[in-house]
């Protein structure tokens, strides 16, 4: 049992994140184990994970770290398949030029220039005086510019 009048802070849930994160979109970097031994960032991940598990199974010292270590690595997997995509939709540019350098500007739903072969956006005035007049003598009278 985990004893709840002992402290815990730390940020090793964050980076067990990122190392999840960088094994899955740079699955060819290869890190340092004491600055000695070459291994992929996939294989120390693996490890890493593997250590986690065994202290968890047998509940040896800090295994709730260990499950929290888990569930960053998990989270970091995750966003780096899914997450992008979900937080790509939360952002919103504040300069077009950022828009530049997105990795898809066509799927982006945040902003888009729009283009001489595009329709401009009607104004403001322009839609209350076509709904006024489609309220008053109904929507066969707009015309074709007013649809």
């Amino acid at each position: 049992m985990i004893d709840p009048r002992v402290p815990a802070v730390g940020a090793s849930g964050s980076i067990l994140g990122l190392l999840g994160a960088a094994a899955v979109l740079f699955p060819h970097s290869q890190i340092y184990i004491h600055f000695l031994f070459p291994i992929p960032i996939r294989v120390a991940a693996f490890g890493y994970l593997v250590m986690y598990v065994w202290n968890i199974m047998s509940r040896g010292a800090n295994y709730g770290g260990d499950m929290i270590h888990i569930f960053g690595m998990v989270f970091g997997v995750w966003w780096a398949w899914r997450g992008e995509r979900w937080w790509d939709r939360l952002r919103k540019p504040r300069f077009p030029i950022f828009e530049k350098f997105s990795r898809d500007p066509v799927k982006s739903t945040s902003w888009r220039e729009v283009t001489p072969s595009e329709p401009a956006r009607p104004d403001q005035e322009s839609v209350d005086r076509a709904l006024k007049k489609v309220y008053d003598h109904g929507i066969d009278s707009l015309s074709p510019e007013e649809r």
